[in-house]
């Protein structure tokens, strides 16, 4: 066993930007959380990113402007290096003409418009700008949502992004209104023919979107709807704070990961807190310790009670020192054959990857359509039949190039 010298990996921490930014609540007009329009993900965390940036200066600058390590940064993107991708991610932003205020709320008249007016990177830089007629509403909103942008940054789907941002307006009230099944579509943006029928536009969007909203937000949201016969024709969300309790925690990820392993052990929420106010950093590594003592079979009695004898004596905490194993030789080189087929897979699974949600869910539902396919899991993201499973990977491999080569 060697001596641990604590150089596990830290976490990047924020840039002194990044935290100024994080400080910042996003007063976001409503006319433009309640709009229409197919937004991705990480298109509409840019949209929020760009105008809680410009803020201060939508009624004194004509043109704004940042880095684009610093907007990747704070949307939390690990791509900060694409910079073809955030090209074409800003471009769509800027041609995806959205109606505004579909709930209709505030005095004023809103319109079709695109979010920004102008929007280019060009030399490690994104400079962009909006009409005037919409600036001069940004910046003096009489009706807004509270948006977080660190809350922003965990979202994982664009769907739960929308939707946690269209009913975050009526946290106040508890409950959004009551609108048809097609208008909350528009304003997730789930435009895709697969959800004419209300069942996938159930399964594939709202129960999803409403699990992550419910894991990662300040909020919790429950599904109401409204029937004639046994036809959905309108839906409303109840909207509701969640306890400060249940918060996702946004700390040291490393103490995050130390709580988790606390708790699995038996160790109760108040000691965890002594234990962490007390030494983070031998209660990481005692845990650590304790896991890979349990694991060999060596902890007789209680693992809570291990971990607590040796995180309060004074004792030097060792973790086994894990051996390189050595490099396998060098394989063979493919033949031409199998280099052909290898380059034929990897540009299937690069379009496979290059996928929207829509996309994918559109697929999904058009395999299960001609296959009777019964197993795919929503909450998992795939069929849980290794035989669909299979069938289905195969199915990607040949329709993604086709989907993604005949976008418009």
């Amino acid at each position: 066993m060697g001596r641990v010298t604590m150089a596990a990996k830290e976490p990047v921490p924020r840039s002194a930007e990044l935290a100024k930014l994080d400080e910042k609540e996003l007063r976001k007009h409503v006319a433009t959380i309640h709009v229409s329009g197919s937004l991705s993900l990480v298109e509409r965390k840019i949209v929020n990113v760009l105008l809680l940036h410009a803020y201060d200066d939508l009624l004194t600058k004509r043109e704004h402007t940042m880095s684009v390590k610093f907007l990747c940064e704070a949307i939390g993107w690990e791509a900060s290096n694409d910079h073809k991708k955030l090209a074409e991610a800003a471009e769509n932003i800027m041609q995806n003409i959205v109606t505004l205020n579909m709930f209709k709320d505030g005095d004023s008249e809103w319109k079709k418009t695109p979010l920004v007016s102008s929007i280019g990177v060009k030399g490690g830089r994104v400079t962009y700008a909006y009409i005037e007629w919409l600036a001069e509403r940004l910046a003096r909103p009489e009706v807004f949502a509270a948006i977080d942008i660190k809350i922003q940054r965990r979202f994982k789907s664009g769907y739960a992004l929308a939707l946690y941002e269209n009913c975050l307006r009526f946290r106040g009230v508890g409950q959004t209104r009551y609108a048809p099944v097609d208008t909350w579509k528009e304003l997730l943006g789930a435009n895709t023919k697969m959800y004419d029928e209300y069942r996938h536009f159930s399964n594939h969007v709202l129960k999803t979107a409403i699990k992550e909203i419910n894991a990662v937000s300040d909020i919790v949201v429950d599904l109401r709807v409204k029937k004639e016969g046994r036809s959905i024709k309108e839906l409303q969300f109840g909207v509701v704070d969640k306890a400060q309790g249940e918060l996702p925690f946004d700390g040291d990820p490393k103490e995050a990961e130390t709580r988790e392993e606390l708790a699995r052990i038996g160790i109760g929420e108040s000691t965890i807190k002594r234990i962490l106010a007390k030494n983070p950093s031998r209660a990481w590594l005692a845990a650590k310790v304790t896991r890979e003592r349990e694991a060999a079979g060596k902890i007789k009695d209680s693992a809570a009670g291990y971990f607590m004898s040796i995180f309060e004596n004074d004792s030097v905490l060792e973790l086994e020192v894990v051996k390189e194993t050595p490099a396998p030789s060098a394989p063979a080189a493919p033949s031409a054959e199998e280099a052909a087929k290898d380059a034929k897979s990897d540009a299937a699974r690069a379009s496979a990857r290059d996928l929207t949600e829509q996309e994918m869910s559109a697929l999904v539902a058009e395999f299960v359509k001609s296959t009777g396919a019964t197993s795919y899991s929503t909450d998992k993201g795939r069929f849980t039949k290794l035989a669909e499973r299979t069938t289905f990977n195969g199915f990607i491999a040949k329709r993604a190039p086709e989907v993604v080569a005949n976008r418009v």
